[in-house]
């Protein structure tokens, strides 16, 4: 993730000041910003290793905790920290909560987690999987609040299915689907 991250960087570095240049407005504010630019990309690396120990402190915490519902409420904390920093430990996550959410038989719970299963999944590209993970959420039995999880995601799905199709049809048809879901939410709020 950290070589995509430089990777994308440079990228942007070398066609930004391509560009500026090609238009001869690269100028010394331009040059203050990808300075900037340079300073957080290399602070990332320092950042990911913080975060890093922090998630592996919380995780070493949770491994003392007895009660079901307190190691439930501790892997929403872990989960909170790492979904969009490491997929790996949110998955994990989102499976023992959603293995605790059934064992208590909490059906809002079961869903939330359901959806959340179905982000991580869809972030990584995984979208048939995303699919199917979310496929037997009916949404008009959840209550207000859930249905906006699901619209969200729903939403979130497939505009990733629509960015990554290259067949015309089904990119207009993922399209659709997507405002769709984006005119759900806002019926709701």
């Amino acid at each position: 993730m950290i070589y995509r991250l430089k990777l994308l960087s440079a990228f942007t570095i070398a066609l930004l000041s391509t560009n500026l240049c090609a238009q001869g407005r690269f100028n010394s504010e331009t040059e203050s910003w990808l300075k900037r630019l340079d300073a957080v990309v290399a602070e990332r690396e320092q950042i990911n290793v913080r975060k890093s120990q922090e998630l592996d402190k919380m995780r070493l915490q949770g491994s003392r905790i007895a009660s079901a519902e307190e190691l439930y409420q501790h892997n929403c904390k872990i989960y909170d920290a790492c979904f969009t920093f490491n997929s790996e430990l949110a998955m994990e996550v989102v499976d023992a909560n959603l293995a605790l959410a059934r064992q208590s038989k909490d059906k809002n719970r079961t869903v939330l987690w359901t959806i959340n299963r179905s982000f991580i999944l869809a972030s990584t590209g995984l979208l048939l999987e995303a699919s199917n993970a979310i496929q037997e959420i009916n949404a008009q039995e959840l209550p207000h609040e859930l249905q906006l999880c699901y619209y969200d995601q729903m939403q979130y799905m497939y505009q990733h299915m629509s960015q990554y199709s290259w067949d015309k049809q089904l990119k207009e048809l993922y399209d659709d689907t997507q405002r769709h879901y984006s005119d759900s939410i806002y019926q709701i709020l």
